[in-house]
């Protein structure tokens, strides 16, 4: 089965020609349209969109950008490109969001070269803006969609009451329910959203499981407590930022370390964060799951 490559998306196209301007290169409306397996009417598009926000300017038949051009400190090419084409894009909306949109996207690029700084890396999934809108809209509106999902260089065909995207650990997912069963899909491997005519009933109980998932492990099948003791040199960080929404404060141990419970639904949910802040963190309860930590740990020293 055949997918859209890459050069078939725009932001792919503006944003591999405004590297090549900003590299030196002078290019043609044929030039490109060979290479991006377009048309040159749709290149002569792109210029006409990409004139809005780039000094570029035509030299005979040939396009330049300005010389002395350069990109915010600390942004690539394409982060500038879709920055530009969001606050571009808001201008379709009404007065109230184009505002808002106008100052959010100000202040983000304004940080950029601001003394303070902020590590927040998430995946990159520009080249899935037109999936993304789909599902968005197939979620407001509680009815299913279709699509094609990569597993294991396979394709299959799937049907899902979708619920919500979401990013763990910086990766983004779509959650949804599959034949009553809830599922989670890679957000880069799914392809050909259609949304189906076919409405569903959203369940408040998969929205609050969502809403208090730790991690892209979460189950709805299995729910029980977890009591964790934190060593008192790293408690501070628990309390500024809980490990969930469910997190609860017991008290101090006779040494000063902290005790802590929350809710899990799966022993994945727990083992990555335990296994981060070794050795100044113990699972108290269920006592099976410290015994696979030091299980793992066992077979880590022998392996090593």
């Amino acid at each position: 089965m055949a997918y859209k490559h890459d050069y078939d998306t725009k932001l792919f196209r503006h944003t591999q020609i405004i590297a090549k301007l900003y590299n030196g290169a002078k290019l043609t409306h044929k030039e490109l349209a060979e290479e991006f397996n377009v048309s040159t009417k749709t290149i002569q598009r792109d210029f006409t969109a990409l004139v809005i926000h780039y000094p570029i300017y035509k030299d005979g038949h040939r396009w330049r950008l300005e010389d002395d051009y350069e990109f915010e400190e600390q942004l690539s090419v394409q982060d500038d490109l879709t920055l530009k084409l969001l606050l571009q894009a808001s201008k379709s909306f009404d007065k109230s969001f184009q505002n808002s949109s106008a100052k959010l996207l100000s202040r983000i690029s304004e940080n950029i070269s601001s003394p303070i700084y902020t590590k927040i890396e998430l995946e990159n999934i520009s080249n899935k803006l037109n999936e993304v809108s789909l599902i968005e809209e197939a979620i407001n509106q509680s009815r299913q969609i279709s699509f094609t999902y990569l597993k294991e260089n396979d394709y299959f065909e799937i049907l899902i009451d979708p619920y919500k995207i979401v990013n763990f650990d910086s990766f983004w997912y779509l959650v949804g329910k599959r034949k009553g069963n809830l599922r989670r899909y890679y957000l880069q491997n799914i392809f050909d959203v259609t949304i189906e005519d076919t409405k569903f009933r959203k369940s408040t109980k998969v929205e609050k499981l969502i809403h208090n998932a730790i991690n892209i492990w979460f189950d709805e099948n299995n729910s029980f407590e977890v009591k964790l003791l934190i060593h008192k040199s790293i408690a501070k960080y628990f309390q500024r930022k809980p490990i969930s929404k469910t997190q609860r404060y017991i008290g101090l141990d006779a040494e000063g370390n902290m005790i802590v419970t929350l809710q899990a639904t799966h022993e994945n949910e727990i083992f990555p964060i335990v296994k981060y802040w070794l050795p100044n963190i113990k699972i108290l309860e269920p006592p099976e799951m410290n015994e696979k930590v030091k299980k793992d740990l066992e077979e880590f020293i022998n392996w090593t």
